[in-house]
């Protein structure tokens, strides 16, 4: 049971991370250079874009019957050959096709009750306990959660010993990009195994950053700690989540391709119940849930459906005024329905608004 049939859509999105860039740097940097890319190939109906502080949105509209994957191929091709010209600093572009059933199905806010956790806390207990119990469910195809908190090395510079010392910000980021690195190595061949070999030189502690070498004056070898001071504290947040004036946090839960929205969402309450009976302080609060729409939508179609069904009874009586031969078409309907629904279940049709309206209006 869904609310619509699956269709999709040839409608493909591009988004282009640039951290720190200001929107019009975002725009002739980034967003130009993949409007142009993209706007050569064949088929597109019209082409949009957005650009915002350290980010840029592309989407490409195809002309109705395109094939998205194939479009979607056509556009990363393109992407490819683009990396290269984006501005340092510039992340990788990310390709996404448009599909309405990407939407989240449920949305959950979690809040705590009769215990106070601290959002690391929190964030753990949700990461480790309930989003690998939820992704479990029948019919969930993936957990999202918003408001956690991100933790982060912060290296602060300190202009007055950058300036005593000699030291540019720009060497004190080059000397730890340079330090904090992972690369291949080589391949090491036996007998019948052959494998590859990467030097991890990431950053493993906080005393590793500090002890860094940005430059040497003289004799002396200037180190991040005599310039700057390293310390891991949680990243600023942009965004609050709140539900009535509480903070929370939000489970944006996805269904699988094909599956039973009805169905999961029910397996997905019973899951919170479950939770719920053990870590007794979590609260969860349901805030979207499309099963509730599609099953009220479902019974006032099949109610029109019925009500269909009726009136052509009574036509059909009102026109032969005879009981026997209405008896004879109404006792046919049950098998065009049975009928019906058999041949959609064998063609991997779904049970929608779209089918029982188009059953109603047969019926009718």
């Amino acid at each position: 049971m869904d609310l619509l049939p699956d269709i999709s859509y040839p409608t493909v999105s591009v988004t282009v991370s640039f951290p720190g860039a200001s929107p019009e740097e975002v725009e002739t940097l980034v967003t130009k250079r993949v409007e142009q890319s993209v706007s050569t190939l064949n088929g597109i109906d019209g082409v949009s874009a957005s650009s915002r502080e350290g980010m840029s949105w592309v989407t490409i509209r195809f002309a109705p019957g395109r094939d998205v994957q194939q479009a979607a191929q056509e556009v990363q091709e393109r992407l490819n050959a683009l990396k290269r010209s984006l501005p340092d600093g510039a992340e990788e572009p990310t390709l996404r096709r448009f599909d309405p059933n990407d939407s989240p199905f449920i949305t959950l806010a979690l809040t705590t009750r009769g215990r106070t956790l601290r959002r690391m806390e929190l964030g753990r207990v949700v990461e480790e306990l309930v989003v690998p119990r939820v992704e479990r469910v029948w019919g969930v195809a993936a957990a999202e959660v918003s408001g956690l908190p991100v933790q982060e090395v912060q290296v602060e510079l300190i202009a007055s010993k950058l300036k005593a010392l000699g030291v540019s910000p720009q060497q004190v980021v080059t000397a730890l990009r340079a330090e904090n690195t992972t690369m291949p190595s080589g391949r090491v061949i036996e007998a019948r195994e052959e494998l590859l070999v990467r030097t991890a030189a990431g950053f493993q502690d906080l005393d590793e950053i500090r002890n860094v070498v940005v430059a040497r004056v003289g004799a002396r070898a200037v180190l991040v700690q005599d310039v700057a001071t390293v310390d891991l504290n949680i990243r600023e947040r942009r965004s609050l989540v709140r539900l009535n004036g509480q903070s929370t946090l939000l489970i944006d839960l996805r269904k699988q391709s094909g599956s039973n929205i009805v169905q999961a969402a029910h397996l997905v309450q019973e899951e919170l119940e479950s939770i719920s009976r053990d870590i007794a302080y979590l609260d969860f609060t349901v805030i979207r849930n499309d099963a509730t729409f599609i099953e009220e939508a479902d019974r006032d179609v099949t109610l029109t459906l019925v009500l269909g069904a009726v009136l052509a009874a009574g036509i059909v009586l009102l026109f032969f005024r005879n009981i026997r031969n209405t008896l004879i078409t109404v006792a046919g309907l049950p098998i065009v329905v049975i009928s019906t629904f058999t041949v959609m279940a064998l063609l991997g049709f779904t049970r929608n608004i779209v089918t029982l309206i188009a059953l109603s209006l047969s019926i009718g």
